[in-house]
């Protein structure tokens, strides 16, 4: 009923996830999306789609991602603990990527932090990112089964990027945008 009187909705909830008239929108992603809103609603993913397309993001541009496996590790936060989530994710793309280019792509990627030094046992780990803003990423291997595969670590606070942040961010855009 909020919108009938032109206000915008950015919903936190899964309510509108599936509406096709409602926009799933990460700013770092899809910014533009936000602008084409009929019902006058803007979607929040879930909070581990979220942290996963940011990473996925900075990949796309170097070869097409053919494939992707994904196993999230979530935050016992009702508890009032551990409120970041981790993922493992397995790509696939469809021309060979390095190690080195990933990571030099992860470098410049917005709303991502590389971490990624396995020598100093230096990568992201869910107990040390709970209320940080970023997705962080690391852990970045080469399939040793297929050439074409990429196994890479993220971990986000689901609360902030996962949710609130990432309803700042879409209401930022809007404001930049004069909306």
């Amino acid at each position: 009923t909020i919108t009938k009187y032109g206000a915008v909705m950015i919903d936190n909830s899964s309510a509108f996830r599936m509406d096709e008239e409602v926009p799933l929108v990460v700013p770092e992603v899809n910014p533009e999306d936000a602008l084409d809103r009929p019902r006058g609603i803007i979607a929040n993913p879930n909070c581990t789609t979220i942290l996963l397309v940011v990473a996925l993001k900075a990949i796309e541009p170097l070869s097409h991602i053919t494939r992707a496996r994904v196993s999230t590790y979530q935050a016992a936060s009702g508890a009032g603990a551990l409120r970041a989530h981790s993922e493992s994710i397995w790509i696939e793309t469809e021309r060979p990527l390095s190690v080195e280019e990933v990571r030099e792509a992860f470098s410049r990627a917005e709303g991502l932090v590389l971490q990624d030094n396995p020598a100093e046992q230096d990568y992201p780990m869910p107990l040390f990112l709970s209320g940080k803003d970023p997705v962080y990423v690391g852990r970045i291997r080469k399939d040793l089964a297929d050439e074409k595969g990429l196994t890479f670590w993220l971990v986000g606070d689901q609360i902030k990027k996962g949710a609130a942040l990432n309803a700042v961010q879409i209401a930022e855009y809007l404001c930049k945008k004069g909306l």
